[in-house]
């Protein structure tokens, strides 16, 4: 099956390991986590940045 979501994920032109969580939290919202593992990169900054938490809203 060839969805709109996946399309956009391609285009992204990432490398490395992507991981996306979806949960579903109080009052039916979801809760989506997304990570990037990447083991080839070697630069030491790769763990210093914080997390960066944005709300929104789905539109339906």
């Amino acid at each position: 099956m060839n969805t709109n979501f996946f399309n956009q994920i391609a285009q992204l032109d990432f490398t490395g390991n992507l991981q996306l969580t979806i949960t579903k939290g109080t009052e039916n919202n979801l809760i989506v986590t997304v990570l990037l593992n990447n083991e080839q990169c070697r630069d030491g900054a790769k763990i210093s940045f914080p997390f960066d938490i944005q709300r929104h809203t789905a539109g339906v």
